[in-house]
């Protein structure tokens, strides 16, 4: 990433990136409020050769929104000129039935600990980091999330829509870790 301050400008951070979970904490949220997901135009993305420029512009430019697989084109830059060790996952969606792979996440490695940032499901994904510990909850006034372990599924990302009295936990995803 040429222009890391173009996207750190985006996000309304005001101070330079550091490779500690307090950073990664900061950049999760503002990324996650900062950046809507949205579907801009794939099919007139694809025609281009350079993914990054085109979201870029959209993105960092524009002021748009974007998928997961178009955020992947400043997150993962991002991470590896700041210096954060991350692994791709990609995770089947709990819908009525269960789909393919196809959501992407990180797995960031941090002051010896793995930590799920997602920032790429929209807005019923986790609001925050997730600890990859059986039963770590992120608690949210609105909508809290969770991840469990699994032996059919892996982990499982789980949430609950606090504004809702009967509300219970929803799955939302599962991955496995490698």
């Amino acid at each position: 990433m040429k222009d890391i301050w173009s996207y750190i400008n985006r996000l309304a951070l005001s101070y330079p990136p550091k490779v500690n979970l307090i950073y990664l904490s900061q950049l999760h949220y503002s990324h996650f409020y900062t950046i809507p997901f949205e579907n801009f135009n794939m099919k007139e993305n694809a025609q281009h050769s350079s993914i990054y420029s085109v979201t870029k512009k959209a993105i960092l430019e524009h002021k748009r929104g974007g998928i997961y697989f178009e955020f992947a084109g400043l997150i993962v830059p991002f991470f590896e000129k700041v210096g954060f060790i991350y692994h791709f996952r990609l995770a089947r969606l709990f819908l009525p039935t269960m789909t393919p792979a196809t959501h992407q996440i990180y797995i960031i490695s941090i002051e010896g600990q793995d930590w799920l940032f997602d920032v790429d499901f929209g807005a019923r994904g986790p609001r925050g980091l997730l600890l990859l510990k059986d039963g770590f909850e992120h608690k949210h006034p609105f909508l809290s999330s969770r991840i469990s372990k699994s032996e059919i599924y892996g982990w499982v990302v789980s949430i609950k829509e606090n504004s809702k009295p009967d509300a219970d936990w929803e799955n939302i995803y599962a991955f496995h870790d490698i």
